[in-house]
């Protein structure tokens, strides 16, 4: 849950090529940890634009985009599957972002 994208919830017109994303894990179990994420980014046309693949780390924090390169205004969505001390898996609810216009040109 509260998962961020330049430390905004869903943000409009961010102009930062490498978003960087953030999340935290609920549980009711005492103890309970993340021990890996997955973050998978899609565009407008649910094309996937970067998978991080399963990366062993508690990190929620500060992960920064690392895909295809973001396109001027276009919204992306993301998700973050977490893994906790037992091994089991979960994915979030669809987070998105849009970005703004990159270029220096883009109002011409």
């Amino acid at each position: 849950y509260d998962m961020l994208t330049d430390d905004l919830v869903n943000p409009v017109g961010i102009d930062n090529p490498s978003p960087v994303f953030s999340w935290k894990m609920q549980s009711d179990v005492i103890g309970q940890k993340q021990t890996a994420y997955q973050i998978v980014v899609k565009d407008d046309q649910d094309a996937t634009v970067w998978d991080s693949g399963k990366v062993s780390d508690d990190k929620s924090v500060g992960i920064v985009y690392e895909g295809e390169e973001l396109a001027s205004s276009t919204e992306y969505t993301w998700t973050v599957t977490v893994w906790d001390k037992d091994g089991n898996a979960v994915q979030s609810e669809l987070a998105t972002f849009e970005m703004g216009l990159l270029e220096e040109n883009a109002w011409d």
